[in-house]
């Protein structure tokens, strides 16, 4: 992916952004990942459910997107470590 493409570096900003003003708007919790993620675990059930939708959002937009863009990213071995 070399291609410098704004609009759709701007979309995905925006849509970043909403989403996470309105999770904050309507339930009063930031959108952080990895705490949403383990209250899943620990969360009291009904606070579970959201958390829970959050997540398969999270992985049903990223499918959708691969699904439908053309440009994959190669996962590649030869890369140093640190």
């Amino acid at each position: 992916m070399t291609e410098f493409t704004p609009f759709s570096a701007i979309l995905g900003g925006v849509l970043i952004g909403l989403a996470a003003t309105l999770l904050m708007l309507v339930f009063g919790r930031v959108a952080g990942a990895s705490g949403i993620a383990a209250g899943v675990v620990t969360a009291p059930l009904g606070d579970r459910a959201w958390r829970i939708v959050f997540l398969l959002g999270t992985l049903a937009g990223s499918t959708i997107v691969y699904w439908f863009t053309p440009i994959h990213f190669e996962f590649r071995s030869d890369y140093p470590t640190i």
